[in-house]
């Protein structure tokens, strides 16, 4: 994801809950609305719950996270080596967009966002680009990740447009389907999900530096656990994936692309690898490792 200023006033998408709408202010509102307070949230827990399925999954040992960068460059990256590998250029038809965020579904699907609200699908074996039919101008461009229906194997898409969550039904014509204001109140977060049904945000805390990951309730968008994370700066690009327990974090404070493991066990963040561009986009399967 790549930081947009969005015009003041716009209407996009109906939410749920009390907020009739989404706007798109030029900053992050301060709180949100009392109706739509969470409860204070606990320290993160990524213990995997029993019974994950793999039905529909390649070998789920071999998957890797995908990244994208601003300058259209497809790339996986391996966890465990910390090292990125070039899978091709995307020829997406974006008309001059750039890219802005990514997902990555269980059949290897990778759905690429591009900052004017397009939306492809595209190919995580050859970056092989074509056109989906969502439409445009529903919402302003919106972070999102894959999570599982329980423990799988269905999955649902989550999208993040401004302050709230939705569903992107990729099987119905890509209709949005609002499910409600994040409580306490997230903008411009990025979202990655799991095998075992959790999805999680990543997003800005405090006026420079310092980032969070929290979990959510994919039933009414709370925040229910949440780790700030210390001297992560987001920057101005972003983006995140779990993989084999740990938080992948692409960053780029004044644009020089940084990757940090956060390990939610042990609450520490190291820097793991570089970057030639910055990374706005990253996805993962829900069959990768838990």
């Amino acid at each position: 994801m790549r930081r947009r200023v969005w015009p003041v006033g716009v209407l996009f998408v109906a939410a749920c809950g009390a907020r009739t709408g989404l706007l798109a202010p030029e900053e992050p509102a301060d709180a949100a609305d009392a109706s739509d307070a969470a409860p204070d949230a606990e320290s993160l827990d990524v213990a995997q719950k029993p019974d994950v399925s793999t039905v529909g999954c390649p070998d789920a040992a071999t998957e890797f996270v995908y990244v994208v960068s601003e300058d259209d460059v497809l790339s996986t990256f391996d966890p465990p080596s910390a090292t990125f590998a070039t899978i091709g250029v995307l020829a997406c038809d974006a008309g001059g967009a750039n890219p802005f965020s990514m997902a990555v579904a269980r059949d290897g699907t990778a759905y690429v966002e591009y900052d004017d609200g397009e939306l492809f699908a595209v190919s995580t074996q050859t970056a092989a680009c074509k056109p989906t039919s969502f439409v445009t101008g529903q919402v302003v461009p919106f972070g999102m990740g894959y999570a599982t229906i329980g423990a799988g194997p269905a999955e649902q898409l989550f999208i993040a447009p401004n302050d709230a969550l939705a569903t992107l039904d990729v099987d119905a014509g890509f209709a949005i389907h609002p499910i409600g204001t994040f409580a306490p109140s997230l903008m411009l977060a990025e979202l990655t999900g799991t095998g075992d049904g959790r999805l999680y945000a990543y997003y800005a805390t405090g006026d420079f530096g310092g980032s969070t990951i929290g979990e959510i309730d994919k039933s009414n968008a709370h925040v229910v656990a949440a780790d700030t994370l210390a001297n992560v700066d987001r920057g101005d690009a972003w983006a995140f994936a779990f993989w084999g327990g740990d938080f992948w974090i692409f960053t780029a404070p004044n644009d020089e692309q940084t990757t940090v493991k956060y390990d939610p066990v042990a609450k520490t963040s190291t820097v793991v690898a570089h970057y030639a561009s910055p990374i706005v986009g990253a996805g993962v399967s829900t069959c990768a490792p838990q």
